[in-house]
């Protein structure tokens, strides 16, 4: 009598060892695939945001654009944090964002308007903090109200080859809206997965 299991079945056994290994290192690629496709989700959502991304490390100094009889508006530069003093005396027109409401309010004798979410009206004298846009990158819905305002006299005409901005008031870099705390979620999504693929390369300490 033979001692050991016969050898067709030792034929059978031997190739069919190396199968758990082989789902081990397919279920570790999968896992080391789902982080990297979260890193290239959050990247392509940060760069699609960019112009917001650049102003939450813009300074939390603004730039004083001036008041009625010195105004700077030489200073001005898309995505700043700035400050301006005016005078309003329109009636504004009003906007749904989201399920905020406001109103954009033409700045009187100057080629800026003032974005205020909420119901509280602007009327007289005015100052103002917030974030600063150019009108070439605002949507067109604000091109067919800048030409209302400036048919109107509501807005001051700017010089050849400068802009009309917008300020968005209460806008600060780093304040606590919607907008930062998205894209602080995204930036932390990005590094919790950036860890996940860096970690299992880290070589382990002896005796860990």
């Amino acid at each position: 009598m033979s001692d050991g299991p016969p050898a067709d079945l030792e034929d059978d056994l031997g190739p069919a060892a190396p199968a758990p290994a082989v789902r081990r290192s397919r279920t570790a690629a999968f896992g080391s695939f789902i982080p990297v496709l979260g890193m290239a989700v959050c990247a392509y959502l940060l760069a699609q945001s960019k112009d917001d991304v650049a102003y939450l490390f813009e300074s939390g100094t603004p730039v004083d654009l001036g008041e009625p009889g010195a105004y700077h508006f030489e200073r001005a530069r898309q995505g700043i944090y700035a400050r301006v003093v005016g005078e309003v005396h329109g009636e504004g027109n009003r906007f749904v964002e989201g399920h905020t409401p406001g109103k954009i309010w033409p700045l009187t004798g100057t080629p800026l308007m003032i974005e205020r979410r909420g119901t509280e009206p602007l009327w007289g004298r005015v100052e103002a903090e917030g974030r600063l846009q150019a009108d070439d990158q605002l949507p067109a819905a604000f091109h067919k109200l800048i030409a209302m305002f400036l048919k109107t006299d509501q807005l001051g005409l700017p010089p050849p080859g400068e802009h009309v901005w917008l300020l968005t008031e209460g806008r600060s870099p780093r304040g606590l809206d919607r907008t930062n705390v998205w894209l602080v979620s995204l930036m932390l999504l990005f590094a919790l997965n950036a860890w996940l693929v860096v970690k299992p390369m880290i070589p382990k300490r002896a005796g860990a």
